[in-house]
């Protein structure tokens, strides 16, 4: 009976050790992997047009299905909810499928998918992706007025755009570069001259020096020795340099 009772114990206390250590806890919400458009513009000049889409999810427990539908970006204008079907599972991937109707009469341009907030089984949320977010999908609808032509003179247009203000930013920054070159320049020569100036000085001090500086010197005349001190000494007549 004692020897039953260890083994429960035992068998007790392994089980409150080991099972915490072995849980993880999911408190992250559902992300988005990647993305890819099955259709990029719809043409609704004779009628309702669709968009496709499909992207894939991941989370560490079930997802709860998405919502998504695309909406206008000059307007308020937007479609009904597109639910997505899921097409796969693969590990805690999950990837699905939506399409979108833009009604015939909306406004045509540049419309972009939305992603609701992302939900998993236990609660764990998100806020989505949408405009200004981390999946800024555009998508083209034309009509008669809006065509293909009208899309790349706009793409063209704000292509331009950019360049011309790259343009000016690389003007800028060479105009700034070649300025602080030219300052650089300037500022080597003026420490040269400074440099050739001060050695200029020391030299005409050092000159000064010397031309003040006495010396001495010994002179004789037969046995006779003379120590002459003097800036330019010279002997006396007579009397030679020794």
């Amino acid at each position: 009976m004692k020897r039953l009772s260890l083994r429960i114990f035992l068998l007790v206390a392994f089980t409150l050790s080991v099972t915490p250590s072995a849980f993880a806890a999911d408190t992250s919400a559902p992300v988005l992997v990647d993305w890819k458009l099955i259709d990029s513009k719809t043409d609704i000049s004779k009628g309702d047009g669709v968009l496709r889409i499909q992207f894939s999810l991941s989370d560490e427990s079930d997802i709860s299905d998405p919502l998504s539908n695309v909406g206008s970006t000059t307007t308020t204008q937007q479609t009904g909810f597109a639910f997505p079907k899921l097409i796969s599972k693969v590990g805690n991937v999950s990837t699905y499928t939506a399409e979108a109707t833009v009604k015939f009469g909306q406004a045509p341009g540049v419309w972009r998918w939305l992603l609701f907030p992302l939900r998993d089984a236990i609660g764990n949320s998100s806020q989505g992706f949408g405009p200004g977010g981390s999946w800024p999908i555009n998508v083209w609808v034309y009509d008669k007025d809006f065509t293909e032509t009208k899309r790349l003179a706009d793409e063209a247009a704000a292509a331009k755009v950019i360049a011309d203000a790259k343009a000016a930013a690389d003007l800028k920054a060479k105009q700034e570069a070649e300025a602080k070159a030219a300052a650089d320049l300037k500022a080597k020569q003026e420490a040269e001259a400074k440099a050739a100036a001060d050695l200029l000085a020391k030299q005409e001090v050092a000159a000064k020096l010397a031309a003040t500086k006495k010396t001495t010197i010994t002179c004789i005349k037969g046995k006779l020795t003379k120590k002459i001190t003097a800036i330019k000494p010279t002997c006396p007549a007579g009397y030679k340099k020794k």
